[in-house]
């Protein structure tokens, strides 16, 4: 308890003051969180035996999230090629090179690079930085209700076979936790309360999601944590799973509804 009170004591101001000053400052927190997450990822499900080179995949998860910061327009271009590439370096790599490992590579790309890059869109939109802190206040206020509630009042398991610490009154005190700061943060800030309550659901259905899927993986391939370098928390995909699902989601809602 005391490693992950103080990892978010440390951690989370740093997050507060990326996000504020934006540019490059933000581009390198959201880079560094997709790049670490990504190398779980591939320490997870490679376990030592990809043909792939890390550094090959690493660079294309760099490129579709530079493109997506300072030329978003051709962020589907890049997408293309970067399959393209990677559908090629199987006859390369033949016989050696899986079809297996090929698709399990590119669904780790678009997965946490992809979807993480909207963390960067998010950023640029009118009223970026509050938008963006109004995601992390949902998400962080999610993971804290869901722990402390579930460990306190936690009875019925929510997936057992994939999670079996999850419990129904974490994920619902989760929710209520975080519909009740993102309420008080959209009337602090004067932002549409309405979608305060809309986008609170959203983050926390979307934050719960996304923990489960790679709680699904970690239980898969029979490991406790992706990595161990945030104390109390594990690895960097274990604290922003939720991030994943939630950044995207949120992004379109935005888009759509306003």
């Amino acid at each position: 308890m005391k490693q992950r009170v103080l990892a978010a004591v440390l951690g989370i101001p740093l997050i507060i003051y990326l996000v504020y000053r934006g540019g490059f400052f933000y581009f390198a927190l959201v880079l560094l969180i997709a790049l670490v997450s990504l190398r779980e990822y591939l320490a997870m499900v490679g376990r030592g035996e990809f043909i792939l080179p890390r550094g090959l995949v690493l660079a294309a998860a760099l490129g579709v999230l530079g493109v997506q910061f300072y030329s978003p327009e051709n962020f589907a271009f890049v997408l293309i090629f970067i399959l393209l590439l990677f559908a090629f370096l199987h006859v390369l790599f033949f016989p050696r090179l899986t079809p297996w490992e090929l698709m399990t590579v590119m669904w780790g790309i678009l997965y946490i690079a992809g979807c993480l890059s909207f963390l960067l869109l998010l950023r640029a939109r009118e009223g970026g930085f509050l938008l963006t802190l109004f995601l992390f206040t949902g998400i962080w206020a999610n993971d804290t209700g869901a722990y402390f509630v579930g460990l306190n009042l936690g009875r019925r398991k929510l997936a057992p076979l994939v999670s079996p610490k999850k419990t129904v009154e974490g994920a619902v005190g989760g929710t209520l936790l975080t519909l009740l700061f993102l309420v008080a943060f959209a009337w602090i800030f004067r932002l549409d309360r309405g979608m305060a309550l809309g986008a609170g659901l959203l983050i926390s259905l979307a934050g719960y999601s996304g923990d489960l899927v790679i709680s699904a993986m970690k239980r898969h391939f029979h490991i406790k944590d992706t990595g161990a370098i945030i104390p109390g928390h594990g690895g960097f995909l274990d604290r922003f799973d939720s991030l994943i699902f939630a950044a995207p989601l949120f992004y379109i809602l935005l888009a759509l509804a306003y």
